[in-house]
């Protein structure tokens, strides 16, 4: 095996919006967008999941990593911010980089505004009635 990977000690700025303009530059691979829903009971309550999964048209275009597999990347928020904080960098890994990203969301972001959430319509939610975040 070759010598293992050593990161520079340091990265001049230039540098840095030099490589994000190549990427940048590059054509957008042709991807998917695809929702899923579930509903898990804990604690005698019931937690809606939302995921999304970005990945390309052609599977075909997913890079392998060193490993041989291919590439994945799980992204989830943080507790201050819903699925929409992270939608924009999904899109880019995949576009660009052809990755397949799973974007999660837990009970309470989804159900924030259930007029927006990806999920509401699928629990018959139109309005979200309590100030709370709930789940029904």
């Amino acid at each position: 095996m070759g010598k293992a990977f050593e990161p520079p000690e340091r990265i001049e700025r230039a540098d840095i919006v030099g490589a994000s303009d190549e990427v940048l530059a590059t054509p957008d691979i042709p991807f998917s967008e695809t929702e899923t829903v579930f509903r898990i009971k804990v604690a005698e309550m019931d937690w809606d999941i939302g995921v999304m999964v970005y990945e390309p048209e052609d599977p075909g275009r997913v890079p392998a990593g060193a490993d041989g597999r291919k590439v994945g990347v799980f992204l989830t928020h943080g507790g201050a911010s819903d699925w929409r904080s992270i939608e924009k960098l999904a899109r880019l890994l995949v576009a660009k980089l052809g990755y397949r990203v799973a974007s999660m969301t837990a009970t309470g972001q989804a159900t924030r505004s259930a007029r927006t959430a990806p999920c509401a319509h699928r629990f018959g939610r139109t309005e979200n009635s309590s100030p709370t975040t709930s789940t029904r």
